[in-house]
């Protein structure tokens, strides 16, 4: 089965490791970016237009995790939450985020993968073509 092609960005905290994830979802044909400057980020979502956002909820710039849900709303795109660290706070602060899609440590490239996936099929079935915030 052909893999369509998806854009995907991530902003996150810790570059290096989310980098290695992404190169699975590179492997399948899709442009994966991670950066860790929200600045940075809204350039590239401005530019680039990706399909998918992937946003850290436990990032040291709490302005990523503020910027989240303006993100889905004013590009379009659709936001899928994470956190980095397994802790207790983080995964609390995830949860209560609002959005529907999320992923809790530890994130793999094939759960990045099969998350989009999921999306994918789901937003076929029932057509949603807005970014799916709770």
């Amino acid at each position: 089965m052909q893999t369509p092609e998806i854009k995907l960005l991530a902003i996150v905290e810790n570059v290096e490791s989310i980098e290695q994830e992404l190169e699975f979802c590179r492997a399948k044909g899709w442009q994966a970016t991670c950066v860790h400057d929200l600045d940075e980020g809204m350039k590239l979502i401005a530019q680039s237009n990706p399909d998918f956002v992937l946003v850290s909820y436990d990032h040291s710039n709490e302005k990523v995790r503020d910027f989240a849900p303006i993100i889905a709303r004013s590009f379009g795109v659709q936001v899928i939450a994470l956190c980095e660290r397994k802790t207790k706070v983080s995964s609390r602060v995830l949860a209560q985020s609002g959005f529907r899609f999320l992923l809790f440590p530890p994130i793999s490239g094939e759960g990045i993968y099969e998350k989009i996936q999921k999306i994918i099929n789901s937003g076929k079935k029932s057509k949603v073509k807005e970014p799916l915030v709770i």
